[in-house]
């Protein structure tokens, strides 16, 4: 299948497998750069999360920032097949919740910002690490 982008009809066409290429390796390197930060910063990182909960606009403007990186994540890879590609859409469509959590739920996002506590960092740095990876090894 094929979709078209680019200036003229044909021009900048782009099979869906490429789509599928650039998405995952976005993930991938975006989980590797999260779970090294989650390392690297883990009780920095903690009060940060704990303080934006308390800040109404910056959870709105992140929630509209997830909202639209997920909404064109699966607008372009909506692929429910039994490869890495799943991998891609499921975060694709976790990033679009997330967005639509925050904007229309901000008191549970910040709920569960209050929570954040060094176990969780470090479960969740080590699953970025682990599907990154994953997505990295499957698009390279």
């Amino acid at each position: 299948m094929r979709f078209f982008g680019g200036m003229g009809m044909y021009e900048g066409m782009m099979e869906f497998s490429d789509v599928s290429v650039f998405i995952g390796r976005f993930f991938g390197f975006y989980l590797l750069i999260v779970a090294v930060a989650l390392l690297v910063n883990r009780k920095r990182l903690i009060s940060i999360v704990k303080s934006f909960a308390d800040n109404p606009a910056l959870m709105i403007f992140s929630g509209f920032v997830n909202l639209v990186l997920g909404l064109l994540a699966v607008m372009f890879h909506n692929i429910w097949v039994s490869d890495w590609r799943l991998v891609v859409t499921i975060l694709a469509w976790l990033t679009l919740v997330k967005g639509l959590g925050r904007w229309f739920f901000p008191d549970v996002a910040k709920k569960m910002a209050v929570k954040v506590n060094d176990r969780w960092v470090v479960i969740t740095a080590l699953s970025c690490l682990v599907v990154g990876l994953y997505l990295l090894s499957n698009t390279f």
